[in-house]
């Protein structure tokens, strides 16, 4: 009981909590407060009203192979670029 627990408590709970120094100037590579960042437990299905789907280019094939539905809304970050 107490392993299951520590299992909710960490998936539910801490996976969520991010903590920072705040004594450290904002530019500090260790300074995370300012680190804009969605968290999610558990696969968060792509919608159908996204207006693009924006990955590295290093990622394109693998993000059409899971998602061939968004081959029109797929953008690399080097093509929003031209």
């Amino acid at each position: 009981m107490i392993d299951e627990l520590e299992s909710v408590f960490n998936r539910e709970l801490l996976a969520f909590l991010k903590f920072f120094d705040s004594d450290l100037p904002a530019n500090d590579p260790e300074n995370y407060y300012m680190e804009r960042e969605w968290r999610k437990f558990m696969p968060m299905p792509l919608q159908l009203s996204l207006q693009h789907v924006v990955v590295p280019q290093a990622y394109a094939s693998r993000t059409l192979e899971r998602y061939p539905q968004h081959r029109e809304k797929l953008k690399t970050l080097e093509r929003l670029e031209n």
